[in-house]
């Protein structure tokens, strides 16, 4: 079996806060039970996340607005999994 790896960040940049329950400024500090990991009996490991640096985007509906320019309305958060070899 392979040592473990080093600690450290495996995430190319920062996630924006959440804001799946928002507090009176849109944001949460809630990410949920959304990571895991388990290693088969063929040495793959499959590890679990979640990450909410995906925008949502809706579109502008107000008075004069021009509802065909999409505008930022948040981040959604999303689950990932990769098949690692060790």
């Amino acid at each position: 079996m392979a040592p473990p790896a080093p600690p450290g960040g495996g995430a190319s940049s920062s996630m924006p806060p959440g804001n799946d329950f928002p507090d009176s400024e849109g944001y949460s500090l809630f990410f949920g039970d959304y990571s895991g990991m388990v290693i088969g009996s063929d040495g793959v490991a499959h590890p679990v996340w979640m990450d909410n640096r995906n925008p949502i985007y809706s579109f502008d509906t107000t008075p004069g607005g021009d509802p065909r320019v999409p505008i930022p309305v948040g981040f959604g958060a999303d689950i990932y999994t990769a098949n690692i070899k060790i």
